[in-house]
């Protein structure tokens, strides 16, 4: 089976943190989490956006982060439960 690649990693995470648990992730924090370079994760969020996934916005100070896209409301039964 094929291993994982670094976009794979940021989807997956980015995904996870927005539409799993709600919460507003910005690239730095993936890249963070993942240890994938910003640029990466910045570019992968932002085809995750152009395609739907994700909501791109801007806050006041001009940095970058998204969130779920308003078309996407999860509640909790909608994931199986944790290992």
């Amino acid at each position: 089976m094929a291993e994982p690649t670094q976009r794979d990693e940021v989807w997956s995470t980015s995904l996870t943190k927005a539409l799993q648990q709600g919460e507003n992730v910005s690239p730095a924090e993936i890249a963070d989490i993942t240890g994938v370079s910003e640029r990466v994760c910045s570019e992968t969020m932002y085809i995750m956006h152009e395609r739907g996934w994700l909501n791109r916005q801007t806050s006041a100070d001009g940095s970058v982060y998204y969130e779920q896209p308003y078309w996407l409301e999860f509640q909790e039964y909608d994931f199986p439960e944790e290992p």
